[in-house]
């Protein structure tokens, strides 16, 4: 995945994927590049016998709250029929991250 732009971060067996990207380019790299990245990990988990749990798989993205309103893609829907949702909130290592980075929540 690192060949695509993205960073790739886990421990155990919760890992994520980062890549930072500019509002313009977010058709391009939440659509397209992201479905790349993600079939490419799908071929390495099918080698080890292994699946991506798709009720437990996020895509969060992570701005000001100006750049946030132009995100007009709520999710993604890999060709294995997997449905990936966009969130708001989520948990790295035990703590609540929110889209804006302000730890409100």
């Amino acid at each position: 995945v690192q060949n695509l732009g993205f960073s790739i971060h886990g421990y155990a067996d919760d890992h994520q994927i980062m890549m930072s990207f500019k509002p313009h380019t977010q058709g391009t790299i939440l659509v397209f590049e992201l479905k790349r990245c993600l079939h490419k990990i799908k071929i390495w988990m099918d080698k080890y016998f292994l699946q991506l749990n798709g009720t437990k798989t996020q895509i969060a993205v992570v701005g000001s709250q100006r750049t946030l309103m132009h995100i007009g893609i709520g999710g993604l829907n890999l060709p294995s029929g997997t449905s990936i949702r966009f969130v708001s909130s989520f948990r790295n290592l035990g703590i609540l991250f929110d889209s804006k980075l302000t730890l409100n929540k």
